[in-house]
């Protein structure tokens, strides 16, 4: 099972605009939510989502991204939280992209515990974080929650032209 997810998520991950995946995903973000938004987080990320590419690409543009919830440690505080792969924006300093993503995060999202770090091959590069992200598929062989999110992911610049393949 969690090989097919890993599949899934590259899949989406390649399809889409005629760019490789490398190019698109080059930032992984991890950002926690308030504790109000804990129990609907798919639908705060959903319009975070929509806000930010607004904010950073205007209308009708998005920036690549690939979404993962993660449900965390039980009965631990701010136990669900995301997993972004994004796209840094050619026209802004990562800073600057952190900056406003963080800003947003915390309008929309109830907290400002973000981090911002680059998709680096030294580490595992994209297969690397496709293996870490689904990591909850196999523990101590116990299925898992699927956590990546086709529905509030991005594969190309404009959502009509986004692919999504149902398995």
């Amino acid at each position: 099972m969690r090989v097919k997810d890993i599949e899934r998520a590259w899949t989406f991950l390649s399809e889409g605009d005629d760019i490789s995946a490398e190019k698109k995903y080059t930032l992984f973000i991890t950002a926690h939510f308030g504790g109000r938004q804990q129990q609907v987080a798919e639908l705060h990320a959903a319009h975070f989502r929509n806000k930010l590419d607004r904010r950073v690409m205007g209308r009708g543009k998005r920036l690549y991204k690939a979404l993962f919830i993660e449900e965390g440690k039980g009965r631990s505080y701010n136990e669900r939280h995301a997993h972004y792969l994004f796209e840094k924006p050619a026209h802004m300093t990562c800073a600057e992209f952190t900056a406003v993503f963080t800003e947003l995060w915390q309008e929309v999202c109830g907290s400002d515990n973000v981090q911002v770090k680059s998709v680096r091959k030294k580490v595992g590069g994209l297969g690397g974080l496709l293996a870490y992200l689904t990591k909850d598929r196999d523990w101590q062989d116990i299925l898992g929650n699927a956590s990546f999110i086709a529905d509030f992911s991005d594969n190309a610049r404009l959502q009509k032209q986004r692919q999504q393949r149902i398995v």
